[in-house]
Order: C-alpha cells, then structure tokens, then sequence
C-alpha cells in the first residue's frame, strides 16, 4: 500500500453516489490517504471514509462553485487528491514525490499553447491553490472548474502568487484523458 503523505482524496458527487464511492475505494485500494473526504448531499456511513455533507451540486455550475469557491475550506493536509465518479488511481507505484513541488497537475489536454495541464477529475492540487482561489474575489468561479482554474485564471495566479503547475512532462505521468498514454500512469 502507497502511503501518499500529507494528502487528502476528496469526491464531491451528489449524483452519481455508487459509482463515486467505487472511485473512492479504487483509490483507497492503491493507497493511503491522510484524510479521505466524500463530499454529498446525502447522509452516508462508510468505514474510513468521511462523508460531509453539502448542499446538492446543481449540475457543473454547482461542481465548479464548490470545488473552487468552497472546498478548500474542509483542508487541511498540504496537498489534495481530487477523483471523481469516473477518475481513480490506476497504478499508485507510478506516484512521482515531484508532484509535492507543484500546485496543480491534471491530465494534458489537446492544447498546444503551454496551458495544457489541466484536466481537474483527477488532480492534485495544494492547500495553498485552493485558498488562493477560494478566498480571491477576483477569480470567478466559471464552469468548468478545471478551464477557469488552468486556462482562464492560470496566468493570474502564477503572477500575483506565484503558484506553480506541473511540466507536462510530470502530467504525462501522472494521469491522461483525451490522449493514450505514452508510459504508465
């Protein structure tokens, strides 16, 4: 079992709530979390897991708000996991300790104009990007979530913060969607 230090695996699902607790336990399978949080509209026990329950997610917009806008609040490791229904760690020996000296990385997306990294269903993303993002009333929360944070706002964030995405080299490694991937993920 990989044990990912310093880190908390978070879903925020209220709709697809079987196949977000499978992503969950895939996940839980490979590796071992600080804290694991399961954030939904309904009241839920699961063992080793931590259900927070929130107001329902109205469709991506509702998604988008609360990841950027409110999810930080709930964190406290250093560093954030982010799954989703259909997003979970395929091969936890593939973990690159490289991804604890960036503040985001998601898989690459078809861009060629350096602001590829960006896929937010599977992501990694510190403490330090959620805060920045969740309490700057400048940085809307526009759906998705993923394009505000690594198209629309990126440039902002690595200037008046000096935040630091991922080399798409390190992405690659980390996780793809759109593309095959070239190596293990």
């Amino acid at each position: 079992m990989r044990k990912i230090k310093n880190c908390t695996l978070i879903v925020a699902d209220t709709y697809y709530y079987g196949a977000a607790v499978a992503s969950i336990k895939k996940c839980m399978n490979q590796c071992e979390f600080e804290r694991v949080i399961f954030f939904t509209n309904i009241p839920l026990k699961i063992d080793g897991i931590e259900v927070i329950q929130i107001d329902e997610l109205s469709g991506k917009d509702g998604y988008s708000h609360f990841m950027l806008k409110e999810a930080y609040k709930y964190i406290k490791s250093d560093f954030v996991l982010v799954a989703q229904h259909d997003a979970w760690i395929l091969d936890a020996n593939e973990f690159n300790e490289e991804l604890y000296g960036v503040d985001y990385a998601g898989a690459l997306w078809l861009e060629n104009d350096g602001l590829a990294n960006g896929n937010g269903g599977f992501s990694w993303r510190s403490r330090k990007l959620m805060e920045v993002v969740g309490k700057d009333d400048f940085i809307n929360a526009t759906t998705p979530e993923d394009v505000a944070l690594c198209r629309v706002y990126r440039r902002y964030i690595e200037k008046n913060y000096g935040l630091i995405w991922a080399s798409d080299e390190l992405c690659e490694q980390f996780s793809y969607e759109l593309r095959t991937p070239c190596a293990p993920t």
